[in-house]
């Protein structure tokens, strides 16, 4: 998930070409409105010098209107005047009801009334969020390096201001307010000057927005194969592929799949029969319901995992698992031990380091590599971690220079102050060193170190998930996650003993209808829908409600009937790609329009339109039924020379040549996943109380 686009080369005018075009798609309002005149008085409010603000938000309305009363000066003049009416009433100082007259006289003046300049703040907001969950969610970085001219750097500061105090929601000053003999320098200090100088970082306020855009969503889950079956089974045949024959899924579906030869018959060209009884089809979602099966059908793994380091017993599962393992071969710093994101492009997130631990625990568990080597590799990594710098001494940032470890600015560049956090990274971080600890408890104390470094107030700040970027002048922070990967990545704090309730609710689901299925989708903007955290989930813990299990099997069985609809494997997930955009999502849902290419900034690529290799193999491992195995006949297609697997197949047949350590770490974890028969982290593991 957290992926570093490439730029490099020719490639370097194609990204300037990107560029010029998302600075025309700033948003007409921010591009009118420069909120940036405001800034100074805003540095002013958020260390609490509310009285400052106050008076140079008046005195810039005065400044604004002296020599021209355009429509434009007008209304900035007017929200200058609110801004001063809201940092007034944070002091009860009766001032405030002057300015917040003076605001509307302003505003009216200029042809809009304050409700509907509200709404038009509203949606800028929720413009900007759309795309900063969309770079966050991708884990991209080159599109935040767009931010710095002085509209976009405008449209940042506008939808801060939103976020902290809610300009969509104010009513104006409370009655009451009283005068107040307000001593003490108009002008800040030296002292505060030296700070804010220093420190262009954003502190958050105690108080946030509740916009109803922005309330978080929740979830949790269990392994499929060891909890579901369906009522009536159906009679598979035989399909002779690298899978393990004790797995069972419900299938909810009256579908019969034609037998396939792996060496001459293409998925592509499936010959299927769908009953066509409206009774049957009717039955729908009801099909999807799972029953628990009994506990002496699951292969009970100990507290520390397995004693056996060499689960494969099978010579085509060696031969993927090997495959895999060769972008790590050739991916990692032997120096630091960190992976890069993707082939020989050498930085790294936290998401990434995630998915390489997977890679490692994996390879060592089906004796891919030694317990020495694992040691060797694992411990190097453990101890990179503890001694990294963070983030404004918080949490790890969002990009790491691989060998020398450096915080990577929003240009890829090093930098003392950073690019921020990605909280939905750190979440997948959480949850693989939790499993580490487990199976291998003499890591316990270094991991612990680890985890005991990082200062997670704001990341989990009203129980919810808040991510972070900062463009090199300030911090816009942000509830980050959409419905998926925020329940996912939640999980991670959840296991290490952090409330996380907020994160963990379906409040902002809605359902749309495919296939006689209801589809559950985040109703938020930049919310794509995929199927890496609700397969990841299945895989690695079973400490998410059963609600979030029955929408996994929802997300599977509309992906199965599509690809049976349209004679092709579907198996829609996040995807490196091997050029522009870089990255993507092949999305179930998409802004409520199924079977889309999205990538970071919100544009559709129908070009890219095909299946994700770690989809296939997720697919498999979970499910494992009919279908699935069959759809596994493709892997032999997408194998590197010498650097694992490639991303996927297009539909026109061309393979999508992205290699990335999260791909080929999940095709790791997934035949591990097969072996094991069950979650990671199995239901008795008891969580760190903080």
């Amino acid at each position: 998930m957290e992926l570093v686009g490439r730029v490099t080369g020719n490639k370097f005018r194609s990204f300037l070409l990107f560029i010029l075009l998302m600075s025309c798609c700033v948003s007409s309002f921010s591009a009118e409105l420069n909120v940036n005149e405001l800034r100074q008085g805003w540095q002013l409010f958020k260390i609490k010098k509310y009285v400052q603000a106050a008076e140079l938000w008046i005195d810039k309305s005065e400044k604004l209107i002296r020599n021209n009363r355009s429509e434009e000066q007008l209304r900035l003049a007017g929200f200058a005047q609110v801004l001063a009416a809201i940092s007034y009433e944070k002091e009860a100082n009766f001032k405030s009801y002057r300015a917040w007259a003076t605001g509307q006289t302003y505003l009216l003046e200029s042809n809009i009334r304050w409700r509907d300049f509200q709404q038009i703040i509203h949606n800028e907001y929720e413009e900007e969020l759309n795309f900063l969950n969309q770079a966050s969610s991708g884990q991209i970085q080159i599109g935040i390096a767009l931010l710095e001219s002085e509209s976009q750097q405008s449209s940042l500061l506008l939808m801060e201001l939103e976020r902290e105090l809610a300009l969509s929601h104010y009513q104006g000053p409370e009655p009451g307010l009283y005068e107040r003999d307000n001593t003490g320098p108009d002008l800040l200090t030296a002292e505060v000057e030296s700070k804010l100088a220093k420190r262009s970082y954003v502190a958050r306020p105690a108080v946030l927005s509740t916009l109803d855009s922005d309330i978080p969503a929740t979830a949790t889950s269990r392994g499929f194969r060891d909890n579901t079956i369906s009522e009536q089974p159906l009679s598979l045949p035989t399909v002779e592929l690298a899978v393990s024959e004790t797995n069972t899924i419900s299938n909810a579906t009256n579908v019969i799949v034609a037998p396939l030869t792996l060496a001459t018959q293409n998925i592509a060209e499936f010959e299927v029969e769908i009953a066509s009884n409206e009774n049957e089809s009717a039955r729908g979602d009801e099909e999807l319901q799972a029953k628990t099966i009994s506990n002496n059908t699951r292969r009970v793994m100990g507290a520390r995992g397995l004693v056996s380091a060499n689960l494969v017993n099978n010579s085509r599962d060696r031969q993927i698992a090997q495959k895999a393992w060769q972008y790590f071969s050739h991916n990692v710093d032997s120096n630091t031990g960190f992976a890069y994101d993707t082939h020989d492009y050498p930085f790294s997130t936290m998401w990434g380091i995630g998915s390489y631990i997977s890679a490692l625990v994996s390879s060592q568990k089906l004796g891919i590599i030694s317990t020495d080597v694992f040691n060797r590799k694992l411990e190097l990594l453990i101890n990179s971690l503890i001694r990294m710098p963070l983030y404004n001494q918080e949490v790890p940032n969002r990009q790491y220079k691989v060998d020398t470890l450096s915080l990577i600015d929003m240009e890829n560049n090093v930098s003392d102050i950073g690019s921020g956090w990605s909280a939905i990274g750190i979440g997948r971080l959480l949850i693989w060193l939790k499993i580490v600890e487990n199976w291998y408890p003499n890591y316990k104390g270094d991991i612990e170190r680890f985890v005991n470094r990082l200062d997670l107030e704001r990341v989990l700040k009203n129980s919810e998930l808040n991510g972070t970027f900062h463009d090199g002048f300030a911090e816009t922070l942000f509830s980050e996650g959409r419905f998926g990967y925020e329940q996912y990545a939640a999980m991670g704090y959840k296991l290490w003993g952090y409330t996380v309730d907020n994160a963990l609710n379906y409040d902002t689901i809605i359902f749309k209808r495919l296939y006689e299925i209801d589809v559950p989708i985040d109703s938020r903007s930049g919310a794509h829908l995929v199927s890496d955290p609700f397969l990841l989930a299945a895989m690695e813990f079973s400490l998410i409600d059963e609600d979030f299990s029955r929408y996994t099997q929802k997300i599977y069985q509309v992906q199965k009937q599509h690809s049976l609809a349209i004679k092709r494997p579907v198996a829609q997930t996040e995807i490196n790609l091997h050029q522009t955009p870089w990255f993507a999502y092949f999305s179930i849902f998409d802004n409520e329009k199924p079977w889309q290419v999205i990538s970071f900034d919100g544009n559709n690529y129908p070009d890219y339109s095909g299946f994700s290799t770690h989809g296939l193999f997720m697919f498999n491992a979970v499910f494992s039924d009919e279908h699935s195995k069959a759809m596994m006949t493709e892997v032999s297609t997408l194998a590197s020379d010498n650097f694992g697997y490639y991303s996927g197949k297009a539909y026109d047949g061309s393979v999508i040549r992205g290699l990335s350590s999260h791909s080929n770490g999940v095709i790791l974890q997934s035949l591990l996943f097969n072996k094991l028969n069950e979650p990671f982290l199995n239901q008795d593991i008891k969580v760190v109380q903080q």
